[in-house]
C-alpha cells in the first residue's frame, strides 16, 4: 500500500473526511507547526517515541519509550 492508501485508510479509520484530510495533507496546512514543535521537542530532550515529562518545580524526570505503568508510579512517588 502506498502512502495516499496509508493515510486514506487512516483517514477512514478514524471516520473523517478523505477529501478534507488529502487537501490538508497535500496543502502542507500544518507542516510549519509540526517542525517548530519537533525542534522545540529537540531543545528540551525529547528523543524518543513517546517520551513523558513528569516535572515539578524542583526537578524534571525524563520517562522514554513504551514504559509499563510501574515505572510511571515509581516516578510519581519520587515527588
Amino acid at each position: 500500500m502506498d502512502y495516499k492508501g496509508i493515510t486514506n485508510k487512516f483517514a477512514e479509520t478514524v471516520e473523517i473526511d478523505v477529501k478534507k484530510f488529502n487537501k490538508c495533507l497535500d496543502d502542507h496546512k500544518y507542516e510549519n507547526k509540526v517542525n517548530l514543535l519537533y525542534e522545540f521537542g529537540k531543545e528540551i530532550g525529547i528523543d524518543a517515541t513517546p517520551s513523558f515529562l513528569v516535572f515539578n518545580d524542583q526537578k524534571m524526570i525524563k520517562i522514554r519509550g513504551n514504559q509499563p505503568l510501574e515505572v510511571f508510579l515509581k516516578t510519581f512517588d519520587e515527588f
